[in-house]
């Protein structure tokens, strides 16, 4: 779809309150084809005319996550006050040392991992944050508290695990603290329980990356923490064979658990970073969490999700969520005549 010129401008203006922009502050636009360019120029022309300094960097297409990006890219990341990546998710690169290392000197993020102008303006441009800064406060009172968290489904998930103080991932498609890593559009409200503390069953019913929209349901068996057994069909066998792709013991390990808080993503598509969004739809992660935002202490090579629906999550034996939705009061009506 095309947009003016005046409304892209006005698009990348709500995304850059969003990151708490102020004059005078570096930013790094990063871009890989195929970005969307409009996107890329309406956030470098926005950037400038807040007083801000803004560069976009262009790299050849990858096509695997998680590479070290250039030397003189990383520099330029590390140095700025605000990194945008809206690279394509293939091509992300959330977990690598460069990002760990930029966040931990006080750089922020604020991304669109496939950004398109119709995704920003669409989920950005045109969504009520208040909803989604909403349950993302109201989670947090929760999450923040609890020492136990159990999953269950009628599909068969049946999987608790220990929260040990570990910090909540609100997500809510906003960074202004230095060392603050977000993606917009909101978002995913999640933590990283004690690693070893993961034990039970697991059927991902939605979707799996790299594997995509699934047609029949995996099954996995975990031990503490490890994933010691794959079930299912040639979509499981699959999923499998991109765990053993990577070699490393390590990418066995569920890293998170994440909610998908947006009622603005109505259906699941291609890609993960918008389905694990979608309201109603509980994540499981595994690989790699070391980052700030987790405080985990799992280094892999890799990191991917699977996604599943219809779920109970039950902190301390308190109910959050039930068959897909939120049940606690205050959610409930944050979310009247959205859900």
């Amino acid at each position: 779809m095309e947009y003016s010129a005046d409304l892209m401008l006005r698009m990348a203006m709500k995304y850059l309150d969003r990151a708490s922009l102020k004059q005078g502050e570096t930013v790094v636009i990063v871009a890989e084809p195929p970005s969307d360019m409009r996107v890329a120029d309406a956030l470098f022309q926005a950037a400038n005319l807040k007083g801000a300094k803004a560069l976009i960097t262009v790299q050849p297409y990858r096509g695997e996550q998680n590479i070290e990006p250039p030397k003189p890219l990383a520099e330029a990341m590390k140095t700025a006050d605000l990194v945008i990546p809206i690279m394509p998710y293939e091509s992300a690169d959330f977990y690598t040392r460069t990002c760990a290392d930029m966040l931990q000197g006080g750089t922020r993020v604020l991304g669109c991992i496939s950004a398109t102008a119709e995704m920003v303006h669409d989920l950005i441009y045109e969504l009520d944050f208040s909803t989604t800064d909403g349950v993302c406060l109201e989670l947090e009172k929760v999450m923040g508290s609890a020492k136990e968290i159990h999953v269950t489904s009628p599909m068969g998930t049946d999987v608790k695990a220990l929260i040990g103080g570990r910090p909540v991932q609100m997500n809510p498609g906003k960074a202004s603290a230095p060392g603050e890593e977000a993606y917009i559009p909101a978002g995913v409200v999640g933590q990283a329980p004690i690693e070893e503390s993961w034990n039970g069953h697991v059927v991902f019913d939605a979707f799996a990356y790299p594997v995509g929209i699934l047609r029949e349901p995996i099954e996995l068996d975990i031990k503490d923490g490890r994933i010691i057994k794959f079930s299912g069909g040639g979509q499981a066998k699959e999923f499998e064979a991109w765990f053993a792709s990577r070699n490393d013991p390590n990418i066995y390990m569920t890293c998170h658990y994440g909610f998908g808080i947006n009622p603005a993503i109505k259906q699941l598509g291609t890609l993960k970073f918008l389905n694990e969004r979608m309201y109603g739809v509980f994540d499981i992660g595994f690989g790699t969490n070391d980052l700030p935002c987790f405080q985990g202490k799992i280094r892999a090579n890799g990191h991917t999700d699977g996604l599943m629906t219809q779920t109970r999550v039950v902190y301390d034996g308190i109910p959050v969520m039930d068959g897909g939705k939120f049940v606690l009061p205050a959610i409930k009506k944050l979310l009247e005549d959205k859900e």
